[in-house]
């Protein structure tokens, strides 16, 4: 009898030592994202429509904290696929 009271008294404290050190949320890592690249291609850049919308977009990635990858085709279909594979 003595001995159930024992195990029983035992197993209450260490249910309540097991619930006073869960109580503490575990603090979580923070995640690392990696940087959106967006890819822009102009096909020139002389225009002032076109130097409007690059600034924009610039201003923009640096709030977002984005990559930009820009380039030029320069009216040249050739150039224009290998700025697309880059």
């Amino acid at each position: 009898m003595k001995l159930n009271k024992f195990l029983f008294y035992i197993l209450l404290v260490l249910l309540i030592l097991n619930s006073w050190a869960c109580m503490g949320k575990p603090e979580a890592k923070p995640q690392i994202k990696p940087k959106t690249k967006i890819g822009l291609i102009l096909a020139e850049n002389k225009s002032a429509r076109n130097e409007f919308i690059y600034k924009k977009m610039q201003e923009e990635i640096e709030k977002q904290k984005m990559k930009l990858i820009t380039g030029t085709s320069e009216l040249n279909v050739e150039k224009q696929e290998v700025n697309i594979k880059k």
